[in-house]
């Protein structure tokens, strides 16, 4: 199948009748094609121009599903569960299932979960000739069941609540207490970590992990027809109820735009790669838009920089050898000179410091065919190198391959760039003036909060405390609710990993105050982190663990001149793991705020045999 770089943008709207209503509309994940569901058939569109392709008979279809791998189709109804092969519309199976309202596929596509109206919802093995894996159980009526962004997990909604559940055995993990008012699958969505669901006319946020709130706004009336799609980046989101849609920032709840349908919505989706939006109506038709026509054009799209599946999975950075070597074998077995597999090498290359081989592939691949991912990868690779005023001067050939509404995002990525080669002040200064004009500010203050992060660092570094404080009290008020996906391009360029920045900070904040001598304002920004902790364990703690234990080691360890003053540090008789570490700095950060002693706080850390000397130094 043609992939989403190379679809021609087509002369848009088209609108189509099929003479039945519309329940269900979904892109394939290449957004060549749309399936929609009707009353009488599923079928099949070229994107492009509205061809059928496709028609599979299926009774009053209610909800479609699309593996990722472009291999199989599904749909449900009031009668069965039926899947097809995607390429030859061949039925695959046929399960006398009734009253089927929600299907999903598994990311790796191997299974299937369907959600029915007897409070069940069912995990299919489709790898081995349809066999049941899993029956997960809820306390009403369904009305949803969808899959992780990463599949280990799966959320199953009533009207009453969400349940989150373990998708590798079946274990409930969390309960949220707030319901999902439409049917069909059309009124919840995962993004990254994070839930979003539709609730008596409202648009809630949930952390996944934990079942904590993270936002809501208001949205006009909700039914069990309304529905809601998110753009592949988070960043906006389109609401449909009767005849209208609206689109929403998700980072600021404003409203972004209105349109209206002759006849009521049914369902709503966006393509994969954010161009195109389709309506599926009770007349009977369904529309394709191009979305650069419904929104702003600052929010239509962020620029298509091409990464390869391989070098995405290189996120993680132990894995960069491997990749390295994966790429390596691509361009070897290619046929044709593949040139982002040269940019994408250049990069990898660029972070494992072989910068000759770096800039050597990146020059190839702008020879191959110049991109935008070409010139960011020459450019990074010559910064890195120590050749500053030429990759910044390659840095800005990007601008002559870029769709106006990409300049933006390119503009902070040369922020990034400047600041890998040392402009500091000059980079934090261009994030200001872009976040003082674009309409997408939550990526931006990200990026500048890091910024700060990493200056503050610095001034820890050269033991300018009060430098550092101010840094990091600067980054705390710029962060916003973000969505960490769509930060994935900027952590492969520049290398700056964004997972858990907010604690990043937290921690750095609280060190800085505490080695200034501020202890109490410490221990109130310590104990926030740690509550935030306990509310997060999903996200935060492969980075939060190992500190808690290093800074309980440093904070009863105190100086000579502390130790002098204030006699010898408590002595533990056990190691300290993790879970005791984080008692012993919330007590003591409970202690300090409440004007007790560090020994009391000791003793009232569950579990700890300590013997004691003298008092430790925490502001006592």
């Amino acid at each position: 199948m043609t992939p989403p770089s190379a679809i021609k943008e087509p002369s848009l709207p088209i609108e189509i009748d099929v003479g039945s209503n519309i329940y269900a509309v979904k892109f394939t994940a290449n957004s060549e094609y749309l399936v929609t569901g009707d009353d009488q058939r599923v079928r099949v569109w070229r994107t492009k121009n509205g061809q059928q392709i496709g028609t599979m008979p299926s009774p009053s279809v209610v909800c479609l599903a699309v593996s990722k791998d472009g291999q199989w189709i599904a749909a449900g109804s009031s009668r069965e569960l039926s899947a097809w092969n995607a390429e030859t519309h061949k039925q695959s199976f046929a399960l006398e299932i009734r009253d089927v309202i929600a299907v999903d596929f598994s990311p790796d596509s191997t299974r299937l979960v369907s959600a029915c109206l007897n409070n069940t919802a069912t995990v299919w093995d489709i790898t081995r000739r349809i066999e049941r894996a899993q029956t997960l159980h809820h306390n009403g009526w369904m009305t949803a069941a969808k899959y992780s962004p990463r599949g280990h997990r799966i959320a199953t909604a009533t009207r009453e609540s969400v349940r989150v559940w373990d998708s590798s055995n079946g274990r409930l993990l969390v309960e949220i207490l707030s319901g999902v008012t439409p049917n069909f699958n059309t009124g919840l969505l995962w993004f990254s970590n994070h839930l979003f669901v539709v609730s008596d006319s409202t648009i809630k946020v949930f952390e996944a992990s934990s079942g904590s709130p993270v936002a809501e706004w208001p949205v006009p009336y909700s039914d069990r027809f309304s529905c809601i799609a998110l753009s592949r980046h988070g960043e906006f989101m389109a609401y449909s109820t009767e005849r209208t849609v609206t689109f929403w920032d998700t980072a600021t709840h404003t409203q972004l735009r209105l349109i209206q349908h002759p006849r009521d919505i049914l369902s709503v989706v966006f393509s994969p790669d954010d161009r195109f939006l389709a309506l599926g109506g009770r007349d009977g038709k369904f529309t394709i838009q191009n979305l650069e026509d419904v929104l702003l054009p600052s929010y239509s799209t962020l620029p298509l920089i091409d990464i390869t599946s391989i070098a995405f999975d290189s996120g993680k950075w132990d894995q960069l050898a491997n990749s390295e070597a994966s790429l390596t074998v691509t361009i070897t077995k290619s046929r044709q000179k593949d040139h982002l597999a040269f940019a994408n090498r250049a990069l990898v290359r660029a972070h494992l410091q072989h910068w000759d081989l770096a800039i050597d592939d990146a020059t190839k691949s702008i020879n191959i065919c110049p991109s935008i991912i070409g010139y960011i990868a020459k450019s990074v690779a010559l910064i890195r190198k120590g050749e500053k005023a030429e990759g910044c001067r390659v840095y800005d050939l990007v601008f002559r391959h870029c769709h106006r509404n990409e300049v933006d995002f390119l503009l902070l990525i040369k922020a990034v760039v400047l600041f890998m080669a040392g402009e500091h002040e000059d980079a934090v200064l261009r994030v200001g003036d872009l976040i003082a004009t674009v309409s997408l500010k939550s990526i931006y203050f990200v990026v500048q909060a890091y910024m700060y992060l990493l200056l503050g660092n610095l001034c820890m570094q050269n033991r300018d405390y009060a430098g550092a404080i101010l840094l990091f009290e600067r980054a705390r008020p710029q962060m916003r609710y973000y969505l960490a996906h769509h930060l994935f391009t900027i952590t492969f360029i520049s290398g700056w990993q964004f997972d858990g920045l907010d604690v990043k900070i937290r921690q750095r904040l609280g060190e800085a105050l505490y080695v200034a001598g501020r202890t109490k304002d410490a221990a109130e920004c310590l104990l926030k982190l740690l509550n935030t902790f306990d509310e997060d364990v999903d996200s935060s703690q492969p980075i939060i663990s190992e500190w808690v234990s290093d800074f309980t080691h440093r904070c009863l360890s105190t100086s000579e001149s502390n130790a002098t003053r204030h006699g010898n540090p408590p002595v533990l008789q056990v190691p300290l793991d993790s879970q005791i570490s984080t008692a012993l700095l919330r007590e003591w950060a409970k202690a300090t705020m409440a004007g007790r002693s560090w020994k009391d706080a000791l003793v009232t850390a569950a579990g700890v045999s300590i013997s004691f000397g003298f008092y430790m130094l925490c502001g006592f």
